[in-house]
């Protein structure tokens, strides 16, 4: 029998608000793909994917291979991007649920090309993770020619996205931030020359930033790299969609303050009259 005084009490409505409030904060047409990764950290990938979809999201972001089939079941008409990509043995799975991986090791393209391959289909949706500095995964600049060479090689897997984490985007100097954005464009100069990002047919999103870059009114930059290539930006929130702001350091910016006081934890509905 359960004795600790501990519960969780879920607001699919603040949920929802919040996903359109942060939607407003999107220069121009950008999308807003929302985290659900990690059970929705803990919130439910049952109750916050289904209210995020609600909200008006197209793309759900999760873990793994396992956690994309589940998103899938719940939410048959929206793209689902698995951000940790593949395991061995996971590439008829990516196919059969139509999910979107993340890829930036060449035996992910191997895993992924067989299974394309096995399934009789034509092509597949990829997007290209850049290291630009996190070194928690993607491909870094010195490594990227071969899987740019085989992306565009006329075979299975389309070069759909491209993609990078900025790992200090709270962090109000913006040099690091500035150091990984000035790698991101040395890795789009090297998709640009090799055909893959600025005619039709090639690389659509451009995938930046994530809670802390929509709050501090940074995606115009980004939206503006994306214009240069002839792609879309796409951001990335996660944990303000959860009614959390991130901690700026070492000053808040004043339009941060002014977000936070409109994320919601809980929905508070208007009095009865």
């Amino acid at each position: 029998m359960p004795s600790r005084p501990c519960w969780a009490e879920i607001d699919a409505q603040a949920f929802e608000n919040n996903y359109r409030y942060l939607r407003s904060l999107a220069a121009g047409d950008a999308e807003l793909l929302a985290v659900v990764k990690s059970d929705a950290y803990g919130h439910s990938l049952a109750l916050c994917a289904p209210a995020a979809v609600r909200a008006g999201a197209r793309w759900l972001g999760v873990t793994s291979v396992e956690e994309g089939m589940a998103a899938r079941a719940l939410c048959p008409d929206v793209r689902v991007l698995a951000m940790c990509g593949c395991f061995t043995g996971e590439g008829a799975l990516v196919v059969e649920h139509g999910l979107t991986p993340v890829v930036w090791e060449p035996w992910h393209l191997d895993e992924l090309e067989s299974a394309v391959w096995a399934a009789g289909m034509d092509s597949l949706p990829v997007h290209l993770e850049i290291d630009t500095g996190m070194s928690r995964q993607g491909v870094g600049l010195d490594a990227m020619e071969p899987l740019l060479a085989r992306l565009n090689a006329g075979g299975p897997l389309r070069l759909e996205g491209v993609l990078t984490h900025l790992f200090a985007p709270d962090e109000t100097d913006g040099r690091a931030t500035e150091a990984q954005m000035a790698q991101l464009d040395a890795a789009l100069e090297q998709i640009g020359a090799a055909g893959l990002a600025g005619s039709a047919g090639r690389a659509e999103w451009l995938s930046v930033g994530a809670s802390a870059t929509l709050l501090n009114g940074d995606t115009g930059r980004i939206a503006a790299l994306a214009r240069h290539w002839g792609m879309k930006a796409m951001l990335r929130p996660g944990l303000a969609l959860y009614g959390l702001a991130p901690q700026f350091e070492p000053d808040e910016p004043a339009a941060v303050a002014a977000a936070r006081a409109l994320l919601r934890l809980r929905h508070f509905p208007a009095p009865l009259k």
